[in-house]
């Protein structure tokens, strides 16, 4: 069974069982592509996501712009 942690509403991630230079990693090519039109603003709901999964890491990504 995965250890997952709850997030502040109450639900888990599946960002929280990734590693962390993965997370990390994957939060940057995400917001890459968004800035380049590849993938809509839509992920950036992703990276709120992966925001929080490092914050309960006790890390923080930088916010974006959008």
């Amino acid at each position: 069974m995965l250890n997952r942690q709850i997030n502040y509403h109450g639900e888990t991630s599946a960002y929280d069982d990734m590693e962390l230079d993965l997370l990390v990693g994957l939060y940057a090519a995400i917001h890459k592509n968004i800035q380049k039109g590849v993938l809509s603003e839509r992920m950036y709901s992703e990276l709120y996501l992966m925001q929080d999964s490092a914050k309960r890491r006790g890390i923080s990504i930088l916010p974006f712009d959008k």
